[in-house]
This record gives C-alpha cells, sequence and structure tokens, in this order.
C-alpha cells in the first residue's frame, strides 16, 4: 500500500478533452475535436460521499480516498491510500470523475490516477510509502507542506465516522471537534428559526441573517456539537410556501 496526495481543482478548474463528433467530410465516419469546460475547486460540494473509489485510468479500483481539504487560494487536495502496485512509473495525476449542474454543487463520485487528466495545469501526485497511518507516522519535516496534509488527513480518518460523509476540511472548518448528523425517519428533527434583524424604511434598508451555502458551520447546543451544512437547493420552494419554509430549510439543511 501507498499513500498518495496531489491537487484535484483549482479555483479555475479548467478542463479539456476530446470528443468524437459526426464527420463532415466524405471518407470518414467521425471527427475528433476538443471540448473545454470549467469545474472550479470552490463549487465542490462541502458535504461528499461517506466512500469515494480511487481507481487506475478509470477502471480498476486500487483504493479508497480518505481526506479533503480546500485550501485558502481556492485549491482542493485529496489524500488517498491505494495499492501502487499496478501503476508502474510515473508521472501520474488525479482525475475526478464528478456530477454537477452547470459547473457548480460538484459531487465527486470517484478519483482516478492516469497520466492524462482532463485538468488543465494541475501538478502531478507525490506517493509516501505505507498506509495512511504508517506515512503519517514517518513524516519528517523535510516533507513539508504534503507531510503536513497526510498527518491532518490520518488525524481525520482516525476519527470514528459510522458512516457519515466525507466533509472537505479548511480553514473554516475545526478539524478536532466537528462532526456531521445525516438526518433520516428514525432521526429528531430540529428547528430553528431566524427573522429580520432591522427594517429601515426610510433608507429603504433590511438587515437579514444569511445562510451560506455549502460552507460547514459547527453548531453548539445541548452540550454537543455537530456540522451543519445548507446544500444548494435547500430553500428551493419557500417563496411559493412561507408558512412552511423554516421546516423545509431546516430538514434539507441537515440532510
Amino acid at each position: 500500500m501507498i499513500t498518495i496526495y496531489g491537487l484535484v481543482a483549482d479555483e479555475f478548474g479548467a478542463a479539456m478533452q476530446w470528443v468524437t463528433v459526426a464527420a463532415n467530410c466524405r471518407g470518414r465516419n467521425f471527427a475528433v475535436r476538443r471540448e473545454f469546460s470549467s469545474v472550479p475547486s470552490t463549487e465542490y460540494r462541502s458535504v461528499q460521499a461517506a466512500a469515494i473509489g480511487v481507481d487506475v485510468n478509470h477502471d480498476q479500483r486500487i483504493g479508497q480516498l480518505k481526506y479533503l481539504e480546500r485550501t485558502g487560494s481556492g485549491r482542493l487536495l485529496a489524500v488517498c491510500e491505494i495499492d501502487g502496485s499496478s501503476l508502474g512509473d510515473g508521472p501520474w495525476y488525479y482525475s475526478p470523475e464528478i456530477r454537477h449542474r452547470g459547473g457548480r454543487d460538484i459531487e465527486l463520485l470517484s478519483l482516478a490516477v492516469t497520466r492524462s487528466p482532463a485538468s488543465v495545469g494541475l501538478g502531478p501526485i507525490t506517493a509516501f510509502p505505507g498506509t495512511l497511518h504508517d506515512a503519517a507516522r514517518k513524516v519528517v519535516y523535510q516533507d513539508g507542506h504534503g507531510g503536513e496534509l497526510v498527518k491532518r488527513a490520518d488525524e481525520y480518518d482516525r476519527r470514528p465516522k459510522h458512516g457519515e460523509p466525507i466533509v472537505i476540511q479548511g480553514t473554516h472548518t475545526q478539524r478536532s471537534t466537528s462532526t456531521v448528523e445525516r438526518a433520516s425517519s428514525a432521526q429528531r428533527i430540529e428547528f430553528r428559526f431566524a427573522t429580520a434583524v432591522d427594517v429601515n424604511r426610510a433608507r429603504r434598508e433590511l438587515d437579514l441573517v444569511i445562510a451560506p451555502a455549502e460552507t460547514p458551520t459547527v453548531i453548539h447546543e445541548r452540550h454537543r456539537r455537530y456540522t451543519e451544512v445548507f446544500s444548494h437547493g435547500a430553500f428551493a420552494g419557500c417563496e411559493k410556501t412561507p408558512a412552511a419554509s423554516a421546516s423545509t430549510a431546516t430538514t434539507n439543511a441537515n440532510g
């Protein structure tokens, strides 16, 4: 086993791929063309699936994603534990398989290591020998930022999760204490209400409490703490049924 880390996406999210299209000349059944897209790191959901596999060339499963971190500059980093026996010499790159809505609200379905990623301008992955725990124990000062990233990944992986989703860590999260609770039919639904802070008709100003989307927030209440995330679409349709808006928002936010 080896532990690898590298960039999944940056703030620009530039990607390019070759696609087959119908040929517009005689003697050829098809042609190819380049298509460009943008899936920036800032649009990845802060809460991802509980288990995300790692493949080689989007084909053969070789390991598991252990940790995701978004830096202050918008770079999305991933630490994975894989069987590297089939890789051979590099360089190798991360290539995410995603589901999104017009480049937003991005779900990471799986992560591949490949020699030819669609992403543009991202550097190759780096490897440490051994499992994540072994690699973290052997980190030395000379390993720099990569070593510190692996140590944070090991600390996150050691936390009991019991099927909880992967929360992208970063400067806005508290790694040592935060947990995620997912709502289900068996769990109690909790309600919190926010009203207008101030309304000034003379200045035509309205102060409100705003809920930022896809931003984990640690909630402290009743002698416990947990992480709450408002996903994109949590308040969809509230304007049509104002009386039920508080209930709808709370259910989606905890889910």
